[in-house]
C-alpha cells in the first residue's frame, strides 16, 4: 500500500505511462511512511470519461492508503501529482479528480492486517 487506479480519457504512450509511473514513485513521499517500493499503480488510458459537456482530456485518480495521512501532505501529493498529469498527459488540473481512502484493513503477502 498505497494503491493509485489512474483513470484518463487520454490515450497515453508508453513514454507517458513511463513519466507517470515515475511521477507517482518521485511523489509518494510527500505522505509520511509511504515509500514507491510498496506502491502499486493501475493505468487506465483511452477511457470513456466525461466531465459535463466538455470534450477534453481529464483524469480520475483514486489512492488508496494504509491508514490516516495529514491533511497537508495528502494537499500536497494531489497538487503535485496534478502538475504531473498536466505536464504529462496534457490534463487540465480543473479536469483531474482525486479521491483518497484510508484504511485500517488490508491484505498482503497472503496475511490481512489491522492497523
Amino acid at each position: 500500500m498505497p494503491y493509485l487506479h489512474i483513470s484518463t480519457n487520454v490515450k497515453l504512450s508508453d513514454a507517458q505511462v513511463s513519466g507517470l509511473r515515475k511521477a507517482v514513485y518521485d511523489l509518494i513521499g510527500l505522505i509520511p511512511g509511504k515509500t514507491y517500493e510498496v506502491t502499486m499503480i493501475h493505468i487506465d488510458d483511452n477511457q470513456l470519461i466525461h466531465l459535463n459537456e466538455v470534450d477534453a482530456p481529464c483524469a480520475f485518480v483514486d489512492a488508496r492508503l494504509m491508514g490516516p495521512a495529514p491533511f497537508a501532505d495528502k494537499q500536497n501529493f494531489v497538487q503535485a501529482f496534478t502538475g504531473a498529469l498536466t505536464d504529462v498527459a496534457g490534463i487540465d488540473a480543473k479536469h483531474a479528480y482525486f479521491n483518497i481512502i484510508e484504511m485500517s484493513e488490508w491484505g498482503a503477502g497472503g496475511n490481512y492486517n489491522h492497523i
